[in-house]
């Protein structure tokens, strides 16, 4: 057999009030603390949907595929710009080379001419000396 509770009297039905009354106190307390979290939940959610929606007519989905589009554009042309670079780069350093080779080459006929200049010099003195011998001014 079963055994079951049944009160006879007024303190009998004290019990099942008291366990009433618990009972609705947790379901009151667990119903206020679950819409003071859902008020809070509701909240936060309004703010993300202020942050989400704008006043402009495309999704936020679309705006951030398009802004992820232009980002990957931007890395294939930096990519190249880099190349370009290294071209330019490697051009200058060539240009560099050459630029010193010519400083060589030209300091080089300096030079030669330097002494060109020098010889000729001496062999219009020389030349000056045999005529004055020649015409007996010396």
């Amino acid at each position: 057999m079963n055994p079951t509770y049944e009160p006879s009297g007024w303190f009998g039905l004290a019990g099942y009030v008291v366990v009433g009354v618990v009972a609705v106190l947790v379901a009151a307390i667990g119903a206020w603390r679950g819409s003071k979290a859902i008020r809070q939940v509701s909240g936060d959610v309004g703010a993300v949907r202020t942050q989400v929606e704008n006043d402009h007519e495309s999704n936020m989905r679309d705006d951030l595929d398009r802004a992820i589009r232009i980002m990957e554009a931007n890395a294939v042309t930096t990519e190249l710009i880099s190349q370009q670079i290294g071209e330019v780069h490697r051009h200058l350093t060539a240009h560099g080379r050459d630029i010193g080779g010519l400083r060589t080459e030209v300091g080089g006929l300096r030079g030669e001419l330097r002494d060109e200049r020098d010889a000729r010099r001496d062999d219009f003195r020389e030349l000056d000396r045999r005529i004055d011998e020649a015409i007996g001014t010396r």
